[in-house]
């Protein structure tokens, strides 16, 4: 069937079109541990990425992190032991914490002593769950690890960790750069100190079979 063109448009949008709103389709797309560095021994930064930009999706994402620190927080994160032990899950603080929007991402910065604040032990060593509240109610859960020594990110430290840090001993990241996969304690230059400390940890691992990313 054929039939001339209006003379003026005639296409009216429905209530129920025009209240599909970004906010209803934001969607996280992407989760990125210390910007795709294989370790998993210092963790700062921790990237979530969504199908819209901080403009296409209005407030959305803005309102994401302006949560962070009220009695709702749209980001929220838990820590178990390396074995996923129900009853060590508790709340990883995220006050002191800095919260950006960058184009299509929101980015946790943790500061230069990395998540848990002491990147020379293994007390923020654990198996970390990530809970992003949409604004359509819907959460985005995922899952990342921290276990120091473990640089090549094979959710144990053994002596191919041993290897490669000493192999790198004397490098060093340009300032302001993810630290090298070697750099144990995120100090931004491989020592002697990151193979001695990743050798106390060595036969430490996570439990097989946890979900990652």
């Amino acid at each position: 069937n054929m039939q001339s063109a209006p003379s003026l448009p005639n296409l009216t949008l429905s209530e129920n079109f025009a209240a599909l709103t970004s906010n209803n389709q934001l969607q996280v797309t992407g989760f990125t541990v210390e910007h795709d560095s294989p370790s998993r021994s210092y963790i700062r930064y921790l990237d979530i990425g969504f199908n819209e930009s901080a403009a296409q999706s209005g407030s959305a994402l803005q309102g994401i992190v302006n949560s962070i620190g009220s009695s709702t927080p749209a980001i929220q994160i838990y820590k178990y032991d390396l074995n996923d032990d129900a009853s060590s899950k508790t709340a990883v603080p995220l006050s002191g914490v800095n919260v950006d929007v960058i184009d299509h991402a929101i980015e946790l910065d943790f500061g230069v002593n990395g998540i848990g604040g002491s990147p020379q032990t293994n007390t923020p060593d654990g198996y970390y769950e990530v809970d992003i509240h949409l604004p359509n109610g819907q959460t985005s859960v995922h899952h990342f690890y921290r276990l120091l020594g473990d640089v090549n990110g094979d959710m144990t430290v053994d002596q191919n960790d041993l290897n490669e840090i000493a192999a790198a001993v004397g490098a060093a990241s340009q300032s302001g750069w993810t630290p090298l996969s070697a750099d144990v304690t995120g100090a931004g230059t491989v020592t002697t100190l990151d193979l001695a400390i990743a050798t106390r940890s060595k036969g430490h691992k996570l439990a097989a079979g946890l979900s990652l990313g």
